[in-house]
């Protein structure tokens, strides 16, 4: 009887253990990612890291691997907003990945060096020819490691790395990718425009010179003070010559909650490889609307009164697929107008629910919201 109890008795001990060790693992990651978020200036959301570098939008995810055989997977992230509407996929040459294009045909850049690295992707090469400079091409032969697993799309640049990471590897590969994306921005105000906007183009850059805005091509873009606010109107490719319109108004103070709400139609790739859980508020039309992320569940409830979830499904039901993050305010048409004038009216209707979000901000404040 002794016997058959001590193999039992045994596993019970060596199971113990790895849940002991587990769990301080666990305790010593939770201290490193508070500690380092407080250290970056960034938000934590669960694994994650948000922030802002060089005017970059950044991120860090951390999974975990459930039976420890290698090290944590990091993925990295600066995001480019706007977005780019090229139907870019740039990626080491050598691995395969999926085409998260459309098939979008290949693009020789024409420069030796690069073109032995990397694949390149683009609904129109000449536009992808444009944005990948001189100057960037060779940040990114220097910068990027050809063993890394990363892609650069039109959302921004991404990187995937086994690593036991410490606080000086983070700081520096969000320096990277931030980097690149800096150089991105500085590149796409040479890029021409889509050519099934080029007539647009023209409209655009009138409306945009009698307003006081500023306009480029890459993507159809207007963007500056309307209406009180900081306003961003730009085009976003859907498929292969295809376009919609985004607004995007900018909030003058970021809301500081981790905040994400997004329809659950018009989720994108990168978004997903920040995929923090989904938080319910308990309202089954608003909960099967809109994905809700948070790292603030109490502050994001106190702001998402029963008025203010009210005005969000109202808007996005008579303007179109309505987004909330810290930044700002989104809502997306199915096409690109001509015509820009539309964008003015739009903006009304954005700035009277930034207003009513900004007032719910401050109460919880206690204090004025600026």
């Amino acid at each position: 009887m002794f016997e058959l109890l001590v193999v039992p008795v045994a596993l019970a001990v060596i199971l113990f253990g790895r849940v002991a060790q587990r769990n301080r693992l666990r305790q010593r990651l939770d201290q490193d990612l508070d500690g380092w978020a407080q250290a970056l200036g960034m938000v934590r959301v669960g694994t994650e890291l948000h922030g802002e570098r060089h005017g970059v939008a950044v991120g860090a995810r951390l999974a975990l691997e459930k039976k420890g055989k290698h090290a944590p997977l990091w993925t990295l992230m600066a995001r480019l907003a706007p977005p780019l509407d090229l139907g870019l996929m740039l990626h080491p040459g050598g691995a395969e990945f999926e085409d998260i294009t459309g098939g979008a045909p290949f693009v020789p850049i024409g420069d030796r060096r690069f073109d032995a690295r990397f694949i390149v992707r683009a609904d129109e090469p000449e536009r992808a020819q444009a944005l990948l400079d001189e100057p960037l091409r060779q940040q990114l032969v220097q910068m990027l490691d050809p063993r890394a697993v990363f892609m650069l799309t039109d959302h921004g640049v991404a990187f995937q790395t086994h690593i036991q990471a410490n606080f000086q590897w983070l700081n520096r590969a969000l320096e990277v990718a931030a980097t690149i994306a800096h150089s991105i921005n500085r590149a796409r105000d040479q890029v021409p425009v889509a050519s099934v906007l080029a007539e647009h183009r023209h409209a655009w850059q009138r409306f945009a010179q009698r307003s006081g805005l500023t306009g480029i091509g890459a993507p159809l873009c207007m963007w500056g003070r309307m209406a009180g606010a900081t306003v961003y109107a730009y085009s976003v490719r859907l498929a292969r010559k295809k376009y919609c319109l985004e607004i995007w108004l900018r909030f003058e103070e970021p809301l500081g909650l981790g905040l994400l709400i997004q329809p659950m139609s018009t989720l994108d790739r990168m978004k997903d490889l920040f995929a923090a859980e989904d938080y319910k508020l308990g309202e089954e039309i608003f909960d099967e609307t809109f994905l809700v992320r948070v790292s603030n569940p109490e502050g994001a409830v106190a702001l998402l009164d029963q008025a203010t979830r009210e005005k969000l499904l109202a808007l996005h039901r008579s303007l179109g697929p309505l987004s909330l993050t810290d930044e700002g305010l989104l809502v997306r048409l199915p096409r690109v107008p001509p015509d820009p004038a539309i964008v003015p009216s739009m903006v009304g209707q954005l700035l009277e629910l930034a207003t009513h979000i900004a007032q719910r901000r401050s109460q919880q404040r206690g204090g004025p919201y600026r």
